[in-house]
């Protein structure tokens, strides 16, 4: 693993990596439409970039506190990717995805303490409504055969079983690892 840019108030930890691989073993080097939702400073779709050079990889940061760290990383190690710098919820996309991931906020701010900072809070938290507009946008977003992958700290109840179909979970210490299908 190597280093990479991150502004000062966010540093990227194992759970990224453990997403990495769990990702990269259902990709095995096919063609692919990617997107990456909330990538921080890139390490998930870089890493997944420089083992499967057929990925086209779009990602959706909202702060443009990552920006900076972003582009770099993408120059750094010579990867590409479609960046937009705006809230996922608000970007309209004409085409579809053969994958999306994210690493998103583990906290719900019903349920947990506030950040030092907002950039942090950001990263940490977020209301559990904006995490149910999200599987709705990620479920129009995504091609006939999609899948959709993340962590969290939650196990249970992070989404509909009536909309979503479990393809693969993996449960490590404190995290699970999700790759999910929509339900037609």
């Amino acid at each position: 693993m190597s280093d990479y840019y991150q502004p000062d108030f966010y540093r990227f930890s194992e759970d990224s990596l453990l997403l990495v691989n769990f990702i990269r073993d259902e990709l095995r080097g096919s063609e692919t439409e990617a997107l990456e939702i909330g990538p921080g400073s890139g390490v998930i779709s870089i890493e997944l970039l420089q083992t499967n050079p057929l990925l086209r990889v779009t990602v959706i940061e909202l702060q443009e506190a990552f920006e900076q760290s972003l582009q770099k990383n993408l120059k750094l190690f010579s990867r590409e990717a479609d960046v937009y710098i705006d809230d996922f919820l608000s970007v309209e996309m004409q085409k579809k995805f053969d994958v999306i991931y994210t690493n998103p906020p583990y906290f719900f701010r019903d349920n947990s303490r506030e950040s030092s900072t907002r950039e942090r809070d950001l990263c940490r938290r977020m209301e559990r409504q904006s995490w149910e507009l999200w599987l709705e946008k990620v479920k129009s977003l995504l091609s006939k055969d999609g899948s959709f992958f993340f962590c969290h700290k939650e196990s249970e109840g992070l989404f509909s079983e009536d909309h979503w179909r479990v393809e693969k979970k993996k449960e490590l210490k404190g995290l699970s690892l999700f790759l999910l299908k929509a339900r037609s």
